[in-house]
């Protein structure tokens, strides 16, 4: 608990040497997001606290990083870990051995 306090005081330490740009960091988006409310609710006729639209957001924001993650992590799935890991390590002489033996070259290189 006693690293926890010395984080916080050293946290609001660091706040009160910088307040005038934190001031201005929330200033700045305090003002952004209610900018953003305010064209919202007029353009589009959303209310700034329509539950359905906190919802739909929520769920295209994690449809997003769900997908984002997918396709790598499938792709990963195919690469031997031992072999990925063995061609990471330095050959002989120290030098360090191509991570890229399994991909052709697009022409033949001379």
């Amino acid at each position: 608990m006693s690293a926890f306090l010395e984080d916080l005081r050293y946290a609001l330490r660091q706040l009160h040497k910088g307040l005038r740009f934190a001031t201005i960091v929330v200033l700045t988006l305090a003002f952004g997001i209610g900018a953003a409310s305010a064209v919202l609710a007029d353009v589009f006729g959303i209310k700034p606290i329509d539950p359905i639209s906190f919802a739909l957001a929520i769920a295209t924001l994690l449809a997003v990083a769900v997908l984002a993650g997918y396709f790598p992590a499938r792709r990963a799935t195919r690469i031997d870990p031992i072999a990925a890991f063995r061609d990471c390590l330095p050959g002989p002489g120290g030098a360090r051995q191509s991570t890229f033996r399994a991909v052709k070259p697009l022409a033949p290189v001379p």
